[in-house]
């Protein structure tokens, strides 16, 4: 094991098998090398299944994490056999790598460049079954239950129950002491960036770091933008603190500048505190619209020329943000410094904000 360079778990892929429905399963790749990693997830049924994201690179001494989805069956497996696999090649690659430098070229034995594989069997597995209901009122001393009406959605209703009992929490700024003893208030942090780009480098490897410190961070790991938007500016409405990662890519994408938006509005009305980072930028060059990051943002701005309005809060919020004091980093940064310094500058600002409230 301490030869491999990834580490997967679990060993298999087991989906549990519901028909009519896509399921997935998480698949925790782990770096305990002080090598750059990089990975490509192939399978034997393209069509069934696919992985996400299937390119990346791991960074020293860090995990990431996959998820393989597969495609809904519209009738259960005769003997629950399944000969699929998911295989995994990997290689060591040069510091800085980054996802869309993965080829499949760099994994070809042909082109004389050999990478360690992995492979791992699809196995279905049968889904657990509910617990049997409890009769209301059968039970002295029992805790109230919610009511559903017939159309209702019990699901739901259960979400709305829990809800109900954690949003006072957090909104009573409960909070955790970190290694050094100060109190960090639990206010969600979340984090705005091109998934794409940054999801399984950078941004993995910050999140990370920003747990281990006790901070409650959200980010979109599994790809939400455009299937359901709408659920993300919920987050960032529950969120007091608010990291936007500027990076080369960042204006090629129209949720990054939807969700940057949002974002100006909520910090217009004093709920949100906006940190915003340059990811090997210049910063001044972002700001005046240079380079590949003005290009793509005026590429995305023919692209929905027939919206001049929404182009025009993009440009707004962007403006808006950059005049916040940030930080950057270069080609030459050392990235484990880097996100060691957002991690501290989210720490003072989750502290000041507590401070401030604890006064009022």
């Amino acid at each position: 094991m301490s030869d491999e360079l990834l580490i997967i778990d679990p060993v298999d892929v087991q989906f549990p098998i519901e028909l009519n429905k896509k399921v997935s399963c998480s698949l925790n790749l782990t770096n305990k090398t002080e090598n750059y990693v990089a990975f490509k997830a192939k399978t034997t049924n393209a069509k069934k299944y696919y992985v996400r994201p299937n390119v990346g690179v791991v960074l020293p001494r860090s995990s990431c994490e996959v998820l393989v989805i597969m495609q809904a069956l519209k009738e259960a497996p005769a003997d629950m056999q399944c000969r699929d696999k998911l295989l995994f090649q990997c290689k060591v690659v040069e510091p800085e790598t980054t996802a869309k430098d993965v080829t499949s070229e760099m994994f070809s034995k042909e082109a004389g460049h050999p990478a360690e594989e992995t492979r791992l069997k699809v196995m279905y597995v049968t889904p657990p079954q509910p617990p049997s209901p409890v009769q209301e009122g059968t039970e002295e001393g029992s805790s109230p239950r919610a009511s559903v009406s017939d159309n209702g959605n019990a699901s739901e209703a259960f979400v709305d129950m829990l809800r109900s009992l954690l949003v006072p929490l957090f909104s009573n700024a409960a909070s955790s002491t970190d290694d050094h003893g100060i109190t960090l208030p639990q206010y969600q942090v979340f984090i705005n960036f091109r998934g794409d780009e940054l999801r399984n480098s950078f941004v993995g490897f910050l999140v990370k770091a920003m747990r281990l410190e006790k901070i409650n961070v959200f980010t979109d790991e599994v790809e939400l933008r455009g299937t359901n938007l709408n659920y993300l500016f919920r987050r960032i409405e529950e969120s007091r603190v608010a990291v936007a990662i500027f990076s080369e890519r960042y204006t090629e994408s129209c949720w990054c500048l939807d969700e940057l938006v949002k974002m100006k509005e909520q910090m217009e009305q004093g709920k949100l505190v906006v940190v915003p980072v340059f990811y090997r930028l210049n910063a001044t060059a972002c700001k005046r619209f240079m380079g590949a990051f003005g290009d793509n943002l005026r590429n995305l701005e023919w692209e929905y020329r027939s919206e001049p309005e929404r182009i025009q809060k993009w440009k707004e919020a962007l403006s808006s943000v950059f005049s916040n004091i940030g930080l950057t980093s270069d080609i030459r940064s050392n990235e484990s410094k880097f996100v060691d310094s957002i991690v501290e500058e989210v720490k003072k600002v989750l502290i000041k904000i507590g401070t401030e409230e604890r006064e009022l």
